[in-house]
């Protein structure tokens, strides 16, 4: 037969609570890493897996921490900076090969067009007139 454990049974009572948060721990960031990450164009979708975390994570860190939503826009910018940089430089050398690229990156990223826009006079509607048969050859 087997000995019986000798030791008290312990009170089945919970552990006293104590005064802090909940939950786990908040998940460090690398703002440096953040802003570097910015910088050279990544989007959420590539930078969630840098910085081992989900993009839903990414989307609330932004909205509650202004350090990091900080560095999110400053790499942004810095990035918006030295496409303008290069478009200069290139603009002022004889280097077109990259002109292409260029233009293509200022579309996607600092947002501009070639959007043509048609008016009427006045900047009114355009007028269309749709002549059939007799009346075109009375022109």
């Amino acid at each position: 037969m087997a000995a019986k454990d000798s030791k008290p049974k312990q009170s089945q009572k919970s552990a006293p609570k104590t005064k802090g948060k909940v939950g786990r721990p908040r998940k460090e960031v690398d703002y440096k890493l953040v802003y570097e990450l910015r910088k050279i164009g990544c989007t959420d979708e590539e930078m969630a897996p840098a910085l081992g975390v989900s993009i839903e994570w990414m989307r609330q860190r932004k909205a509650a921490d202004p350090d990091f939503l900080d560095a999110y826009e400053k790499g942004w910018q810095e990035l918006k900076r030295s496409l303008r940089r290069r478009m200069i430089e290139v603009a002022n050398s004889n280097e077109r090969n990259a002109a292409t690229m260029l233009i293509w990156l200022s579309k996607n990223i600092l947002g501009w067009t070639d959007r043509q826009e048609f008016g009427g006079k006045g900047g009114g509607p355009i007028e269309v007139k749709v002549v059939y048969g007799r009346e075109r050859e009375a022109e």
